[in-house]
């Protein structure tokens, strides 16, 4: 039992721990979680007039949030997969 409990923990920086269950249960933590390791990007550009997008939460996607363009008559929105190792997985 103590070696499975073991086996489900990961070692992240600075020693400290987090149960691999507990991270992924809720959406967010594991948005967080991705983000707090650089497997999802914080800082994309908008490619049509090159803006800083903002991450906003759209309920009708699979990954609950996008990212889109803050700039008027731009808006342009981009999955907040981009630019990430996510980009070639399915969002089912």
């Amino acid at each position: 039992m103590e070696q499975r409990r073991q086996r489900s923990r990961v070692e992240i920086e600075h020693g400290s721990e987090y149960d691999i269950y507990h991270v992924t249960t809720r959406h967010e933590t594991t948005l967080r979680f991705l983000r707090e390791h650089n497997l999802l990007k914080n800082d994309v550009l908008c490619d049509i007039c090159e803006s800083q997008m903002n991450i906003f939460v759209n309920k009708s996607k699979a990954d609950l949030e996008q990212l889109r363009c803050p700039v008027r008559n731009c808006f342009t929105t981009k999955s907040i997969r981009v630019q990430s190792f996510l980009v070639e997985v399915s969002s089912v």
